[in-house]
């Protein structure tokens, strides 16, 4: 899989803790997600507005390698009862002189009836395919800080990320560090973690 594909897996997962073998695997199907607990009276529209990303965790090392993301965002705003719109905009390093490519992605979220913090997302790539994936907001204080669970199956790989997400660019960090502990407590380690370089954004 090339580096883009793989970043075009991770940008509709950005939305997109209660186990810890959340690994990437060949022929598999996001089979975890109903292991995972979501928020308990998960409230959306507490929830919408812009998150910015902190740090994106995978499943395996080699998942989160090509990561380079610069300036992530994502802004949720509900359409209707059932679906809401997510917009998010990136800029990641592409090539050695650090050249920044602006990537601007809108997903459909169908919230699960399960659970309101249960969505399937739904995302195009630039080729016309359809993309699925799996999110899931473990734990949320809402105002402050979230911690989400992403996966989708990408050429019969499935990816698996744990995700921090704070109301502004740069959160406290002794609050990360409370919940960098929390990721690697659902079977993240610290090493399969890359932050989102917010400098100069």
């Amino acid at each position: 899989m090339s580096s883009y594909d793989l970043r075009s897996v991770l940008s509709f997962l950005v939305l997109l803790s209660a186990f810890g073998t959340c690994f990437g695997q060949a022929n598999q199907t996001c089979i975890h997600t109903e292991l995972v607990t979501p928020v308990y009276n998960f409230s959306v529209d507490s929830f919408l507005g812009t998150w910015y990303a902190h740090t994106i965790y995978s499943g395996l090392a080699q998942d989160a390698t090509p990561l380079g993301f610069r300036c992530l965002s994502v802004n949720f705003s509900r359409s209707d009862d059932d679906i809401f719109d997510l917009t998010a905009e990136e800029r990641y390093f592409t090539f050695p002189n650090g050249t920044d490519i602006p990537h601007v992605v809108t997903d459909d979220i169908t919230i699960s009836e399960k659970s309101q913090a249960i969505w399937k997302v739904m995302t195009f790539t630039e080729d016309g395919e359809t993309l699925e994936a799996d999110s899931v907001v473990v734990q949320t204080d809402y105002t402050n800080w979230a911690l989400e669970f992403g996966c989708s199956v990408r050429d019969n790989y499935r990816y698996e990320t744990m995700q921090i997400w704070s109301r502004v660019r740069n959160p406290d960090p002794e609050v990360v560090a409370i919940l960098e502990l929390l990721v690697n407590n659902y079977g993240f380690p610290p090493a399969n973690g890359r932050l989102v370089d917010h400098l100069n954004c």
